[in-house]
């Protein structure tokens, strides 16, 4: 694996908290999908470099079971 480093950039969108205990995750991403598609998230973001959408997983509190956090930008 190659690590690169790159200049600091913001990442703008919006995010929800879930986990994957009792499938909570597989209600909770769909529904957050919902919501930036249907309120249009993407186009009320200023200034976008361009128009790719990334989801992120992030702030891992343990293994795969555990909270974390997902955004949609």
């Amino acid at each position: 694996m190659k690590t690169t480093s790159l200049a600091a950039f913001h990442i703008i969108g919006i995010t929800i908290r879930t986990t994957n205990k009792k499938g909570a995750a597989g209600t909770d991403i769909p529904n957050v999908w919902n919501t930036f598609m249907r309120n249009h998230i993407a186009a009320k973001i200023q200034n976008k470099i361009d128009n790719i959408i990334y989801c992120i997983y992030t702030d891992y509190e343990g293994d795969h079971i555990k909270n974390l956090r997902l955004m949609e930008i």
